[in-house]
């Protein structure tokens, strides 16, 4: 069978997030984990599962027939794949506070960054587990994956939410720091999270709508809603979940291959210069 708009998406997708990974890899071989450790691991499996979910779709297409192992396969990767980068997110946003402070990173953002990656495990088990109900041919167990996938939605705009607080929230600080070699981690660090979190929201409000916007057949339905994953319409599709997703990427990936994030852990000349009062928590 001859591929649909989504198929044609997918193989485009497919090859971006395929040079996206191979700039990865050349910049983790070429300067070592390079200040940013797990966050490289963490990106590197997000643009694979991409790739992944993309071929699946591309299979999934060529078939005459529908193949609920393949749906369940592609829902499934969809779901759990944004969890990855706003884990990304948090890490970059840990490197901007230990270079705003100067220390290593301080408990209550150790803490936050715990509670959120918990938010996100289980996001991705409930993502797991919705999948496999909303292929279901039981309605009890169709609408058990429609409440799945909500609570999996909700999850992820939290943890999004909290991402943009804590990028607003160190702005000021950020532009009281002088010419160090923290402040230019902190500057770009600040300056990238700041670009990706209008395409944070977009990818936001399509796996909301999408997951609202579910029936009680589920995803394989005869009157699909527009913002339906499957069947739904494919311009949605492209502009609210497959461009962003790539624009977020793409920042990131530009960031992390031109940033040392060797955080320098001495004194910090700017809060001397501002005082006690004026620093932040």
């Amino acid at each position: 069978m001859a591929l649909e708009a989504k198929g044609c998406i997918a193989i485009v997708e497919a090859v971006i997030y395929a040079l996206l990974l191979a700039i990865a890899l050349f910049t983790m071989m070429k300067s070592g984990f390079h200040g940013f450790g797990r966050g490289w691991i963490t990106f590197s499996i997000f643009m694979s599962i991409r790739i992944a979910s993309d071929i699946i779709t591309i299979i999934e297409e060529t078939k005459s027939e529908v193949s609920t192992g393949l749906i369940i396969a592609a829902l499934v990767l969809s779901s759990i794949g944004l969890s990855p980068l706003v884990s990304v997110g948090f890490q970059v946003a840990n490197k901007l506070t230990m270079s705003i402070h100067g220390t290593e990173l301080p408990a209550h953002i150790k803490k936050l960054t715990r509670i959120v990656h918990i938010l996100l495990i289980v996001s991705m088990g409930l993502s797991i587990g919705a999948a496999s109900d909303l292929t279901s041919d039981k309605s009890s167990e169709i609408s058990n994956g429609v409440t799945l996938l909500k609570a999996s939605t909700c999850l992820i705009t939290a943890a999004i939410a909290l991402l943009g607080l804590l990028a607003l929230i160190h702005m000021d600080a950020v532009n009281m720091i002088g010419t160090s070699k923290n402040s230019l981690i902190a500057r770009r660090s600040e300056l990238a999270l700041i670009g990706v979190l209008p395409f944070y929201i977009m990818r936001t409000i399509y796996s909301t709508a999408s997951a609202f916007t579910l029936g009680s057949d589920g995803i394989i339905t005869s009157h699909p809603s527009p913002w339906n994953f499957f069947e739904g319409s494919w311009r949605i599709y492209l502009v609210l979940a497959v461009i962003p997703q790539i624009i977020i990427s793409t920042i990131y990936i530009f960031m992390l291959a031109v940033t040392d994030f060797h955080i320098d852990i001495t004194p910090k000349d700017y809060e001397m210069e501002r005082g006690p009062e004026s620093q932040l928590c």
